[in-house]
């Protein structure tokens, strides 16, 4: 039965005070946004002139200003890579080997690294199982800076990989995201002088702060339009924390607009559409396989490695941010079904930034989809999945 011209009219003021309450949310949440980041910024200031106050053990070669600038730009980061970036940046130029281990199934995973004389082959290869390394352990499980030397690390694979010293001084800083340890910053002195402690602690603080507010941020509620009578439907937070918000009066000019439309549509038959018959089956195509990058120019096995890095930021990013459908996902066999959204942003995302280079010879993002959210199976993907790109 047709509805009526009443019931269309209080359906769709129902879906209006819905979205004038979740856009109220939304403002809100914007607002405590912009007072943690003008919190982050005076905290940045206390600690600098507590610095100058009384310079600690550690400091000396790392000017007060150039702290204050590493610690500017990580407030301004706008994404968990950039964060990364600076941080191993930041600490390299404080006169430290630097390198970013996420934390992901168990081990920590070498995602990021300055200073280090190895092939980045080698780097990206490398993995502390966290359960039988003591040091990296403390880190992940209690959240604390460990103080060590290389010697007693216990791990010949970091050593060697490293080509660490055996008396340099190490430092494991906890890297916290939503109150769990997502990575550990890994620092040595190398054959240098001795390690800027203090200063890559608050580095590593402010790090671990911008990474909450970016949490919180993708965590902000998101307004769900309602799709009746041709309501319009951000499809992307990003493009929902970038639009406009309405006000009352501007809202009922299109509330009517809106209603008068609908009111059309109730009054109109709705047309047949022809039901056209599916596309036949394609025959799979074949996947290439991986680009031997080492028969590449240096420039272009940049682009490889850096292509390869971004999808494993990309793909980690989908698995912290959707652990229960992710855990689902892979129960029922239908990850793709379950976080299309997420994984079609990403993948826009990934081509925009490598869909015109040389790494489009191999399809990293899937490779990275398989290998950490589907561990390893595709079959768990679900058969919605598209597969990897041409």
């Amino acid at each position: 039965m047709r509805e009526t011209l009443d019931q269309v009219r209080e359906r769709l003021e129902q879906g209006l005070r819905g979205q004038a309450e979740r856009i109220q949310k939304l403002e809100q949440s914007l607002h405590d946004l912009t007072r943690q980041h003008a919190e982050l910024a005076r905290e940045a200031r206390a600690e600098i002139e507590a610095l100058q106050a009384r310079p600690p053990a550690g400091v000396a070669g790392v000017s007060l200003e150039s702290l204050f600038d590493a610690v500017q730009k990580l407030a301004k980061a706008g994404s968990a890579e950039t964060v990364f970036d600076l941080l191993v940046e930041e600490g390299h130029g404080a006169g430290a080997r630097s390198a970013i281990f996420r934390v992901n199934h168990g081990a920590a995973e070498c995602f990021l690294a300055r200073g280090f004389k190895t092939q980045e082959q080698r780097l990206a290869a490398l993995a502390i199982p966290v359960g039988s390394n003591d040091h990296f352990r403390q880190v992940c499980e209690s959240g604390v800076v460990v103080e060590t030397h290389a010697a007693a690390l216990g791990s010949k694979d970091l050593l060697n990989v490293f080509e660490a010293v055996e008396d340099a001084e190490v430092l494991l800083l906890p890297i916290r995201e939503r109150g769990l340890v997502s990575a550990v910053l890994y620092c040595d002195s190398g054959e240098g002088d001795a390690l800027p402690k203090a200063v890559l602690k608050i580095l590593a603080e402010f790090a671990s702060a911008q990474l909450d507010r970016l949490s919180g941020s993708a965590a902000a509620p998101q307004p769900q339009v309602a799709q009746a009578a041709g309501m319009p439907a951000p499809t992307t937070p990003e493009v929902e924390a970038a639009a406009p918000t309405a006000t009352k009066e501007e809202a009922e000019p299109q509330a009517v607009g809106q209603l008068a439309a609908a009111e059309s549509q109730a009054e109109a038959p709705a047309p047949v559409e022809p039901i056209e018959p599916p596309p036949a089956a394609q025959p799979p195509q074949a996947r290439p396989g991986p680009v031997n990058v080492d028969q590449l120019s240096e420039t272009e096995q940049k682009v490889h490695r850096d292509a390869k890095r971004f999808s494993r930021l990309l793909v980690s990013e989908i698995e912290l941010y959707n652990k229960t459908k992710v855990a689902e996902g892979r129960k029922n066999g239908d990850l793709y079904s379950r976080l299309k959204t997420d994984i079609e942003r990403s993948r826009q995302t990934y081509q925009k930034r490598f869909g015109s280079t040389s790494a489009s010879q191999f399809d990293y993002f899937h490779d990275e989809l398989v290998r950490a959210l589907a561990q390893g199976d595709p079959s768990l993907l679900g058969p919605d999945y598209p597969g990897p790109m041409a």
